[in-house]
């Protein structure tokens, strides 16, 4: 369904440098979109989960995305370690690990 997924800075369109934790590093209030090469229509469910304290949820929302390039907003968070669980018709499809600092 993917033939790529990335987190990036809404505004520029890029990603931080990985850390020993993340695939990726953000600035604090920094918008973050999860941009997506879908192949075929797809419903997409984002779940953004602290990866300490408990593992709060953050963040959860559900979009369409049409074949072609795709983009998902997941809003800003506070500093810490993350990770978005994207699922596609129900279906985990993959982990996005970032930290906010």
């Amino acid at each position: 369904q993917f033939e790529s997924m990335q987190l990036l800075d809404e505004v520029t369109l890029t990603a931080g440098p990985p850390t020993d934790e993340s695939e990726a590093t953000f600035s604090e209030n920094t918008p973050l979109i999860i941009r997506a090469s879908v192949l075929g229509d797809v419903t997409v469910r984002a779940c953004v989960q602290q990866r300490a304290g408990g593992g709060q949820i953050v963040f959860e929302q559900e979009a369409s995305l049409p074949p072609g390039e795709g983009h998902f907003p997941i809003g800003a968070f506070e500093p810490g370690n993350y990770v978005v669980r994207v699922q596609a018709d129900g279906v985990l499809v993959r982990n996005l690990t970032f930290t906010i600092e």
